[in-house]
């Protein structure tokens, strides 16, 4: 009875390996995306192993959110001849994701306080006619 042992739960380690297997390599700098390979392949060795214990499959959690984490985005310039003056036109191609994207204000709450203030002004209004 002693030499049981309880199997780690390793459902958190599969979305997270679910998670890195999403991104794409060509976004991200080489030497970064290495470093979330490597942390990647850590983690399916210990998802393979069914000794593992849970503080294992949880350092391999935190160790491949630290890579996701620490990815560096590349800026991808494309050079394309323009067909008019025979110039080169450089561009630039936006890798940001909609998480990363900065969150502005809503127009809903500054619709509904307009509206309540012009209630209030009618309600003013009307009241002073009488």
């Amino acid at each position: 009875m002693l030499n049981l042992r309880f199997k780690a739960d390793k459902s958190v380690l599969e979305d997270v390996l679910a998670q890195a297997n999403k991104i794409d390599a060509s976004a991200y700098t080489s030497e970064s995306y290495a470093i979330l390979t490597a942390a990647v392949k850590d983690a399916k060795a210990v998802l393979e192993n069914e000794n593992a214990t849970q503080e294992k499959v949880d350092a391999e959690v935190a160790n491949v959110r630290a890579a996701m984490e620490d990815l560096i985005s590349v800026e991808n310039t494309t050079e394309t001849p323009s067909t008019d003056n025979n110039t080169i036109q450089t561009g630039q191609e936006s890798t940001t994701t909609k998480a990363n994207t900065a969150k502005t204000g809503d127009f809903v709450p500054i619709a509904g306080l307009v509206a309540i203030t012009l209630a209030g002004a009618a309600l003013l209004l009307t009241c002073k006619k009488k």
